[in-house]
This record gives structure tokens, sequence and C-alpha cells, in this order.
């Protein structure tokens, strides 16, 4: 049976050649590390409440990203570049908005991203809206 358009054909493991990796690793190692932006009080839609906890905000949980951001983005930061690890991130549109400082450090590093807004994936999540996802890093360079 035919595969949809732009659909790799199917390829059993056991048919396939042999990957060869750079210097005979025996291991790929992929880094993506998932940076995000979350509305602090993001509009209902009538469908999903995105906090659904009351009080309004939910500072618990909206805590935890927001101190990725201010702390944690750092500190990942700090290990990626004494391994001199590059990275590819699948990005939430808003950090580009909220937090250039984290965009510069990312370009700085080479980093490979696309993004899409995450508020419209966790409310609603239409396809049209998934659909609207948006390339905001360099394309790769390697």
């Amino acid at each position: 049976m035919p595969l949809p358009p732009n659909r790799m054909d199917y390829s059993p493991s056991i048919d396939r050649p042999i990957i060869k990796w750079p210097n005979n690793a025996r291991v790929a190692f992929w880094v993506a590390p998932n940076i995000e932006h979350y509305e602090y009080m993001p509009l209902m839609d009538g469908t999903r409440n995105p906090w659904p906890r009351t009080p309004h905000p939910d500072v618990q949980q909206y805590s935890s990203p927001e101190f990725g951001n201010r702390v944690g983005f750092w500190r990942l930061l700090e290990v990626l570049d004494r391994y001199d690890i590059k990275c590819s991130t699948p990005l939430s549109i808003g950090v580009l908005e909220h937090f250039p400082e984290i965009a510069e450090a990312m370009l700085k590093r080479d980093w490979i991203g696309s993004s899409c807004k995450i508020a419209a994936r966790t409310s609603n999540g239409s396809p049209a809206d998934r659909s609207k996802a948006t390339p905001v890093l360099r394309p790769p360079t390697r």
C-alpha cells in the first residue's frame, strides 16, 4: 500500500544499512531541551481552562516553567558549554517575545529550532493552530 505524500517509504530495521557515526561512535546522542513560555493569565477560550486550578493565577503550576527560564536554562547552558554540546529545541515562540536573552544565547551557540505558540496548542489545539509552526532559529550550518 503506498504511503501518503511526504512520507518515507517503509523500511524494516533488518533491511537497513548499518549506520556509521563519526569517530566510530556506537550511539548518537540528541539533546533537545524544551524551552517554553506560559502566559501568566491566558485568555479563556470557552473550550478549556488553561489553568484549571483556582484561585487564578495558578502560581504553583506557573512557577515551574518560570523558574526554568530564569534559572534552569542558564544552568543547563553551563553544562552544555562545558562539553560543547549543540542542541535543537522545540521552542515556544513566546520565549522570543518575552525572553530575548534566551533567544540570543541559543543563536550564539548555533542551536537549531522551530517554534509554535504553546497557548494555541494547549487551549483549543485545532489542526489549523498546530499548522502555524514558524521556524525561528536559523537552519543547521553543519
